[in-house]
């Protein structure tokens, strides 16, 4: 079980600079949790781009995994600090090959909990 903040390079910010972080955690029955964070500091909206940045990830860390076991988290922080999860339904093109349609929903409450515990010392 691998659970590791990612220091990633959005490749569509004009900046260059990171955009958002990135925890995946390989669960036992095949599944990852993704959870992207968008970063205050980039000053970009990553809901906008969530199906691009999903397929960079996808393509860049998750190529192994069918696309169906990936469950997409949208991790939100505010500027009091508290954070708010979401978790995004993509269908996944396999002729285009991008993810698409995504669908925001509340998250579940054994997600967030999963998250948290493996997560602990990066999700606060």
């Amino acid at each position: 079980m691998l659970s590791k903040l990612y220091q990633e390079e959005f490749i569509y910010s004009e900046t260059g600079d990171r955009a958002y972080d990135l925890i995946m955690i390989h669960k036992a029955n095949g599944y990852v949790i993704v959870v992207i964070t968008a970063l205050e500091e980039a000053g970009i909206s990553i809901t906008s781009l969530y199906e691009r940045i999903a397929t960079q990830v996808y393509f860049k860390h998750l190529q192994e995994i069918e696309a169906n076991n990936i469950i997409w988290i949208e991790r939100i922080i505010n500027q009091t600090s508290e954070e708010a999860f979401f978790q995004v339904a993509l269908i996944w093109d396999e002729k285009s090959k991008f993810f698409h349609s995504p669908q925001w929903q509340p998250c579940d409450e054994e997600i967030i909990f999963s998250i948290k515990r493996h997560c602990g010392e990066y999700v606060g």
